[in-house]
């Protein structure tokens, strides 16, 4: 009776030995997996990161960029109103030097006669 007591009582032992290395093992693995997931999550947020960085770097991009031709546009736009302005000066002042030239030969017919 000792004798399988003790050997049951070892029993005992060896079986809550061995469901503790079980324990270990499966906890050893559940941790081992959540550092697997946790590592791919914060590989997920960098990328997302370094993604969010490059589209606010194209989008500023883009903004400058129109910003750009916008203001080529303008100073297009400014630059042929400016010479659409000088050529009507300038027929304005021919036009007067026409209409001087017209007068002055009607004084000296006149003074002719």
């Amino acid at each position: 009776r000792v004798t399988s007591n003790g050997s049951r009582f070892a029993m005992i032992e060896s079986n809550r030995a061995k469901s503790n290395e079980d324990r270990m093992r499966h906890l050893k693995f559940k941790h081992e997996r959540a550092t697997e997931i946790h590592e791919q999550l914060c590989a997920n947020v960098r990328r997302t990161m370094q993604n969010k960085a490059i589209h606010l770097k194209l989008s500023q991009e883009r903004h400058r960029h129109r910003l750009e031709m916008a203001n080529r546009a303008q100073a297009f736009k400014v630059q042929e109103a400016e010479e659409r302005l000088a050529r009507q000066q300038a027929a304005a002042e021919k036009i007067q030097a026409e209409r001087e030239k017209t007068a002055k030969q009607r004084e000296d017919v006149r003074r002719r006669i």
